[in-house]
């Protein structure tokens, strides 16, 4: 069980392809939204803030904050 409740970079990445599947799929049943932004700048941007606000809320653990740096790289590529 222990390894089950510990944070890595997996985990920071699984709250980064959820929320940016979520994010365009909202963006897509939204055409005046998907008009108005395009989805591939918007739902990247969208999950790296969820992703940080998963990392706060963890207290910042070493491998979701190298997780999370890489994704960074990742969304603004």
């Amino acid at each position: 069980t222990t390894h089950l409740i510990v944070v890595s970079g997996f985990h920071v990445g699984v709250v980064f392809a959820l929320s940016t599947a979520a994010c365009g799929f909202y963006y897509r049943r939204r055409r005046r939204l998907l008009i108005q932004s395009p989805l591939q700048s918007i739902a990247p941007i969208r999950g790296v803030l969820n992703a940080t606000v998963y990392c706060y809320a963890l207290n910042w653990p070493l491998t979701a904050v190298r997780a999370l740096t890489m994704l960074g790289v990742y969304a603004t590529g």
